[in-house]
């Protein structure tokens, strides 16, 4: 009702105590209120929201000149009397109001204005006419011609050919008391490749938030649909088959030769005309290796796990049991595997390999992997933050485990080191949940535990790729790194989980005070 009050032509009229949701109706001759109410913080941003930049361009819908009331058609072809429906113009600009005033769901047809009376000619007589959406919004009926439009309810904005809106009007769904109110029309003639006659039809008439972002999605769905490809559930099924079980099991060659293609074809996307240079193709050769290494890690050995020289666990030890107590975790692990090579490809060399997630889109198509996976809903967005988080402080977490295995290293000040610089990282904050009480910061329990599990995984990965290819001549002070991980959620405890006072803890830590 508020909406249609801003939108109809008219001097809108707010009663006292509306915007802020009072109770209590008085006029001008109340020499004071009688009830002691206070305002309903959530209508009064609604208001804000959608009610006030409606009547800041008051100038748009106050005019009677270009107003037009449609009527909203069913499909069974019957008119729809709850559904309130209006255009209206003003120097160049244009609004379609459309009101749903019912408990119901319902869908039809803007298509065609109620009949009015008009004159044919300046002076001459009356009668009814009619004007269909086109005329009413002033569009080129013109072939070639598309229009881009804003909802300013939801935000979002849509593209219709305006032959299509010309000739057959607008098809719009609406929910219980659903509100659109269709501003900011701009008429843009495809070009040559007619990228806008594809952009309609990659969205078939749903809305987003920005044209440009949509534009570069439909570009990339090559990309995104090599991405679906590898990271299918039957095929994530098969690989865990594969790789919990013995060389030489059933379907291991037919599954690799599939997985070498389907890789290739990613990083072909990914990578344009680079693999004729051989940049692309050393990546897919590092990702295969690494699939592979992960196999001798999850197979099963046959008697009893082989230790260390010094009868301690290996890191492969260590990620075995890692990956075996928590399945969640080795998916996790697979997929950020697949990421972080992507995010090699070509010849330039990134610092953060996160620039490309935003160039490429890539945090949709890794947020429906993830479900696909089996991630709950609840997990999904902890799981997306430390794939960014591993791929964009790969540099660091290398420099950790060079620094490790020096000998003579201090293991708790290269590991507090590197936690101290992750937990200054956007998407580990935003992992951590971290959140101000007061005057503290706060981080969560639950992820903070998930978070040393992940990196506990990340530092010993180092080790055992570098063991397979150094001959183990590099030092693995795996006892110590556990003991180091272990020892953190406990001093995480300690602090309240504050997170100045844990970052304090670790310097003293990494100092031998704590």
């Amino acid at each position: 009702v508020c909406t249609l009050m801003a939108a109809l032509p008219g001097l809108p009229m707010v009663g006292h105590g509306q915007i802020e949701g009072f109770r209590e109706k008085y006029g001008m001759e109340y020499r004071k209120a009688y009830l002691d109410e206070r305002a309903d913080d959530e209508l009064v941003g609604r208001h804000e929201r959608q009610i006030f930049p409606l009547l800041r361009r008051r100038a748009l819908f106050s005019g009677v000149k270009d107003f037009l009331l449609y009527d909203f058609f069913l499909s069974s072809g019957a008119v729809d009397e709850n559904v309130i429906a209006f255009s209206n113009r003003h120097e160049g600009e244009r609004c379609l109001v459309v009101v749903h005033n019912r408990f119901a769901d319902t869908a039809g047809w803007v298509r065609v204005s109620a009949a009015y009376a008009g004159e044919e000619r300046a002076g001459g007589p009356r009668s009814l006419q009619r004007q269909d959406l086109g005329q009413g919004l002033g569009l080129r009926n013109e072939p070639g011609w598309f229009v881009v439009f804003r909802d300013a309810v939801s935000g979002l904005e849509y593209i219709r050919p305006a032959s299509e809106l010309c000739a057959n009007g607008m098809f719009i769904e609406l929910h219980a008391y659903q509100t659109h109110v269709f501003l900011d029309f701009r008429e843009m003639a495809d070009d040559a490749g007619a990228h806008l006659a594809r952009l309609s039809a990659y969205l078939q008439g749903r809305g987003v938030g920005s044209m440009e972002e949509a534009g570069r999605e439909m570009s990339l769905q090559p990309l995104h649909n090599a991405w679906r490809e590898l990271c299918r559930t039957d095929l994530l099924q098969r690989q865990l088959a594969v790789l919990h079980d013995r060389t030489g099991s059933k379907g291991e060659g037919a599954l690799w030769l599939e997985l070498e293609e389907k890789i290739g074809d990613l990083f072909c996307r990914a990578g344009g005309n680079a693999l004729a240079t051989g940049g692309s193709q050393k990546i897919i050769e590092l990702l295969l290796e690494d699939l592979l290494v992960l196999w001798t890690v999850l197979c099963p050995e046959r008697g009893h796990a082989q230790m260390g020289a010094d009868g301690m666990p290996t890191a492969k030890n260590i990620l075995q049991m890692q990956f075996k107590a928590k399945a969640e975790l080795e998916r996790l692990f697979l997929l950020w595997l697949y990421a972080q090579r992507l995010t090699e490809t070509g010849s330039e060399r990134r610092a953060d390999g996160r620039s490309l997630f935003a160039e490429w889109l890539l945090d949709g198509v890794l947020v429906e992997s993830l479900r696909g996976w089996g991630f709950s809903e609840s997990r999904v967005d902890p799981a997306l933050r430390m794939i960014r988080s591993a791929c964009g402080l790969r540099t660091e977490i290398r420099a950790c485990s060079t620094e490790l295995a020096k000998t003579g290293g201090s293991v708790a000040a290269a590991l507090g080191q590197l936690v101290k610089t992750m937990a200054r990282d956007d998407d580990v904050q935003a992992l951590l949940q971290l959140h101000r009480f007061q005057n503290d910061l706060f981080f969560n329990r639950e992820n903070f535990h998930w978070f040393c599990d992940w990196l506990t995984v990340q530092i010993l990965w180092e080790f055992h790729r570098s063991a397979k290819k150094e001959a183990e001549d590099r030092r693995q002070p795996i006892a110590e790194i556990m003991e180091f991980f272990n020892f953190l959620p406990a001093l995480a405890a300690k602090t309240g989980f504050k997170l100045e006072i844990f970052l304090e803890k670790l310097d003293q830590l990494a100092a031998g005070k704590e």
